[in-house]
């Protein structure tokens, strides 16, 4: 059973029936396997990753006790990252013996060193260095990153950000939302220190 990005509550709503359908597959003698692609926090829920499903969680919602009943009730739970996505199911009351890590990704032909690659993109060896990689779309939450580069600024002058990824569905949310990110890096003299990557 596949969770691409958020797709259980896309499929099921913010409600029980996915976990119970899990309970009840067992219960019958039939192993399940889920895949979560993403992996919420009490605090990430609410910064809008769920924007690109029709379903919007509730106030209240506890996506934590949600993701724990998933890892409980699925013979095995995959995941595609250890320290960033595993590790919070862990902190979250998942048994780890039952969730698994598959990494995915691209393979990299050719790795530069952190030098190397830092004299290309014209960013400082003691530059504080943040990179953001992904679709340009409200549901990965640019916007909301930047305003913590802006913040950050105060203290940090030194600071660079680094975003690449591209439009995946061009349509006028995500084509007003780059505009405002745009907009918002103009706004606040963020120029010389945020680079847009137009692919990555």
């Amino acid at each position: 059973i596949g969770d691409d990005h958020i797709g259980a509550f896309g499929d099921f709503g913010f409600d029980d029936r996915f976990p119970e359908l899990l309970r009840r597959l067992r219960r019958d003698g039939h192993p399940t396997v889920v895949t979560l692609h993403t992996v919420h926090t009490a605090s990430s829920i609410d910064f809008g990753c769920a924007r690109r499903t029709a379903h919007h969680p509730p106030p209240g919602f506890d996506v934590e006790r949600y993701q724990r009943h998933i890892c409980e009730w699925a013979d095995r739970v995959v995941v595609h990252q250890e320290r960033t996505i595993r590790q919070v199911l862990l902190r979250q009351g998942a048994t780890a013996s039952k969730v698994v890590t598959i990494p995915h990704g691209t393979l990299v032909a050719r790795t530069r060193c952190r030098t190397e690659t830092r004299a290309t993109l014209e960013i400082g060896a003691g530059s504080e260095l943040l990179v953001a990689l992904g679709y340009f779309e409200p549901a990965k939450n640019l916007l909301n990153l930047l305003e913590a580069v802006a913040a950050l600024r105060s203290h940090r002058r030194d600071i660079r950000l680094l975003v690449g990824g591209y439009i995946r569905q061009q349509v006028p949310e995500t084509l007003e939302y780059m505009t405002a990110c745009r907009q918002y890096i103009d706004q606040h003299g963020l120029a010389d220190c945020v680079t847009v990557l137009p692919r990555a």
